[in-house]
Parts: C-alpha cells; sequence; structure tokens
C-alpha cells in the first residue's frame, strides 16, 4: 500500500496534496503506539511528515520514531525505493536531528 505519513500531535497537512507518489490523501497519526501498530501492519509509506511532538510511546520523539524506521530497514529492505521526508517542526533543533539522521542513513545504504 502506498500512502504518505503525517506525523504531529496537533494540526492537519497542508502540503503535499493527493496524488504525490501515487497515493490519494495523507495518513494522520498523533500518537507513536499508533504509528508502529499501523507502519507493522501497512509497510513503510513513501513519504513522511515529521512533526513538534507525537503522543504516547513513554516519551517517545520523532527522532527515536525515525531511529526505529532505520532499524527496521536494517532487518531488511523495509524503505520503499522512493522513500521520502520533511520535517515541518518549529524547533530547528528536532529539524537538523532527524533530517541528518534519515539522510545520513539513506545515503549509506
Amino acid at each position: 500500500m502506498r500512502y504518505k505519513l503525517y506525523l504531529d500531535n496537533a494540526g492537519l497537512p497542508v502540503h503535499i496534496g493527493s496524488g504525490f507518489k501515487g497515493t490519494a490523501g495523507w495518513t494522520i497519526k498523533q500518537d507513536y503506539d499508533d504509528v508502529i501498530d499501523h507502519i507493522e501492519k501497512h509497510g513503510c509509506p513513501v513519504f513522511i511528515s515529521f512533526g513538534n511532538q507525537i503522543d504516547g510511546g513513554l516519551g517517545k520523539t520523532m527522532y527515536d520514531l525515525a531511529n526505529w524506521l532505520i532499524a527496521q530497514d536494517l532487518k531488511g529492505q523495509f524503505f520503499p525505493d522512493d522513500f521520502d521526508f520533511t520535517v515541518h517542526s518549529d524547533n530547528p533543533m528536532d529539524v537538523a536531528n532527524i533530517s541528518n539522521l534519515l539522510n545520513a542513513y539513506l545515503r549509506s545504504r
């Protein structure tokens, strides 16, 4: 299933509409555990928009989720070939940390 995933505990996506990467609309998740369950059932999305915060997960952060995604890929081909992401967080440290982590991994795999 090809889909886009929007992660944030507040707000709705205002960027990249339907049809992007062959998808229809956004899957919106606001809870860490719900995100993990969804990805385990439906596979990795082709595009993820990481937000400021996510609820649940015993204090888990978007950075933790990015690490979890990498761990899944290290177990076997997980990321779609055309996987991409953005970080729409207002926190510049979040943007830098998540972007640097995922970009470095995706370049090296």
